[in-house]
């Protein structure tokens, strides 16, 4: 995956988990995605591992980076 197209998915990510209304996202996707489907199957990837990361950071705090194998925690925001 390209760098600008790595930050796109990061940028696209870090807005989605604001949104918890499923319609919401899903209308919000469509806007962010605007019909890349390879970025839209990225976002929706991460996001499966939302109800892990809101297990294990309730009160935020822990900004993610996306690799080419896994998302990894980069620093905190204490």
């Amino acid at each position: 995956m390209s760098k600008a197209m790595t930050e796109k998915v990061e940028q696209i990510f870090a807005s989605a988990l604001e949104i918890e209304a499923k319609e919401d996202l899903k209308a919000f996707l469509d806007r962010a995605c605007q019909g890349d489907e390879r970025v839209r199957a990225e976002v929706e990837d991460m996001l499966v591992l939302r109800p892990q990361i809101d297990k294990m950071f309730p009160e935020g705090g822990v900004v993610f980076t996306l690799t080419d194998d896994f998302i990894k925690p980069s620093q905190s925001l204490e």
